[in-house]
């Protein structure tokens, strides 16, 4: 069994789904994503912060709502991550202080299930933003990752007659703890389980997709995909996350003053790592080939005792 991880004061180990209640730093960098369809609002995933205003999320969370819902600039894509603070009234603690991000601009992998969203950041977002540190490794087999995602975000959408509609959303993340079972470090086009990649042991439930996989050291090593419930008692599960290396070959919306375009100028997420405006750590394992793909090299098992 893996050791165990940590958020804050809790020690989650390998197997174990933690649902927190109580507000978490973490949830100032992983958010969840929320969608208005049909005058209604749900949740739709997860998405983890980058920079200031960018975030990364599974294709798969905001494709189809891309798709059939932002044909139009003028109306706004409809898309939002939540940004919840520790501030609340103690007679209240439902009634969760936060600021909704609407999403400007969307940028879609053509091979991988990652996206990023832009989000302009009004008033004093950005104190309350924080960015995770990227890592573009390969977990090893049998290291210890950890996933952060919000499954069934609440988000009740109430609008009294002749008043300002009122807006409830309680978002409780939920962490689980595995072990990398696999590795899949060339690419390879597929929706859910496409590469480069990795499988873990760890639960991933539906809403959690999008969501930053952790190593020990806190830096993002990937982000989930897919997830399996393959049964048996304990409870066994199969969940596939993209690894971080194509999030380099996406676009995000920088502002610029000198732009007049109010959504700022197109800059890949490449140029912003080389230019240190994200954190990202780079291992000797990961290389880019000819043609801007990102890949991974994987060491080959020692022989020497065989």
């Amino acid at each position: 069994m893996t050791a165990a991880l940590r958020i804050g004061d809790v020690a989650i180990r390998q197997g174990e789904l933690h649902e927190f209640t109580e507000y978490q730093d973490i949830q100032r960098a992983v958010l969840p994503v929320l969608a208005v369809q049909d005058g209604t609002v749900k949740g739709l995933g997860t998405a983890v912060c980058i920079g200031p205003g960018w975030f990364v999320t599974a294709k798969h969370v905001i494709d189809e709502h891309y798709n059939n819902h932002a044909t139009n600039p003028d109306e706004g894509s409809g898309l939002y991550v939540y940004l919840q603070t520790d501030q609340h009234p103690p007679s209240e603690p439902e009634a969760i202080f936060g600021a909704l991000l609407e999403v400007s601009a969307i940028n879609l992998h053509t091979e991988t299930d990652l996206a990023t969203m832009s989000t302009q950041l009004p008033g004093q977002t950005s104190d309350w933003l924080r960015h995770l540190p990227l890592a573009l490794r390969m977990p090893d087999v049998g290291e210890p990752v950890m996933f952060v995602g919000y499954p069934g975000t609440k988000v009740e959408f109430e609008k009294p007659e002749d008043e300002n509609p009122i807006l409830t959303i309680e978002p409780h993340p939920t962490v689980s703890v595995g072990e990398v079972l696999s590795q899949e470090p060339i690419r390879r086009f597929q929706k859910y389980r496409g590469s480069p990649g990795f499988e873990s042991d760890a639960p991933g439930p539906w809403g959690t997709s999008g969501g930053a996989v952790l190593d020990a050291e806190g830096q993002v090593v990937g982000f989930l995909s897919s997830s399996m419930d393959l049964g048996g008692d304990p409870p066994a599960s199969s969940t596939y996350a993209a690894a971080v290396g194509p999030v380099l070959e996406l676009n995000v919306m920088v502002p610029s003053a000198a732009s007049s375009d109010e959504g700022g100028e197109v800059a890949q997420v490449a140029h912003l790592v080389m230019h240190d405006h994200i954190d990202c750590d780079v291992y000797p394992t990961f290389d880019v080939d000819p043609d801007g793909n990102a890949f991974y090299r994987v060491s080959e098992p020692s022989t020497e005792n065989l």
